[in-house]
C-alpha cells in the first residue's frame, strides 16, 4: 500500500511521548501525525557515581515497518534545582546508542479486514539491540552536588524514521530434470 506524500513525510518526522518513572519524568513533544512513540524513564533515582540503562519502548502506529535511523536522549533538570545550581550538562551524563545499532526495524501490521494499522509495541531489548542508552550522575569529587538532591530529571527523546522497503525474497530455484 502506498501512503500519500504528506503522510510519508510525517513518518520521517515522527517523535515521542513519555510519562513519569521513578525520579525521571519524560517530556512530551507531539508531532501532528504520530507514526510512533518513544516511552521510557529511570526506574530508580540516581546518585553520584550511579548510572542506569533506559529500557525504551517504541510503539508503531503506522501499520508499515519503520526503519529508525536516529534515536537521541536528552535531559533537563527541573527549574527549582536548576536555580539551586544543579546542571544537566555538568552533573549528568548520557550515553547514546552507537551508530552500529541503526537502523532499528520497528514492525508494523494492519488489520486484515479493515486495513487499519494495529499499534505494535516493542522494547529495545525485544528488537534485539544488545546495548541501550544509559543515564548516569557524575561523581564530581571537588564539586558540591547537593543541589541535585531530589531533582527531577526530564528526559526528552527524539528520533528519525523512514518507511522500510519490503525485503525481497529470492525466487525459488527451479529444479529441472533432463
Amino acid at each position: 500500500m502506498k501512503l500519500p506524500r504528506r503522510s510519508a513525510l510525517t513518518l520521517v518526522a515522527a517523535l515521542l511521548v513519555g510519562g513519569p518513572a521513578g525520579y525521571a519524568a519524560t517530556a512530551a513533544k507531539h508531532s501532528r501525525h504520530r507514526a510512533f512513540k518513544i516511552r521510557g524513564g529511570l526506574p530508580q533515582p540516581l546518585f553520584p557515581g550511579a548510572s542506569q540503562p533506559l529500557e525504551l519502548t517504541l510503539a508503531n502506529r503506522a501499520g508499515v515497518t519503520l526503519s529508525i535511523t536516529r534515536l537521541r536522549v536528552r535531559a533537563r533538570i527541573d527549574a527549582a534545582h536548576r536555580a539551586a545550581g544543579c546542571s544537566a550538562r555538568r552533573d549528568f551524563a548520557i550515553r547514546q546508542l552507537p551508530r552500529s545499532a541503526f537502523p532499528i526495524r520497528l514492525p508494523g501490521r494492519r488489520n486484515g479486514r479493515t486495513g487499519r494499522p494495529f499499534r505494535i509495541t516493542r522494547t529495545l531489548s525485544a528488537l534485539g539491540l544488545p546495548t541501550r542508552p544509559w543515564v548516569g550522575m557524575r561523581d564530581l569529587p571537588f564539586a558540591n552536588q547537593d543541589a541535585c538532591r531530589g531533582a527531577r530529571l526530564r528526559l526528552r527523546f527524539s528520533a528519525r524514521a523512514r518507511m522500510s522497503r519490503p525485503l525481497r525474497r529470492p525466487a525459488a530455484a527451479e529444479v529441472r530434470t533432463p
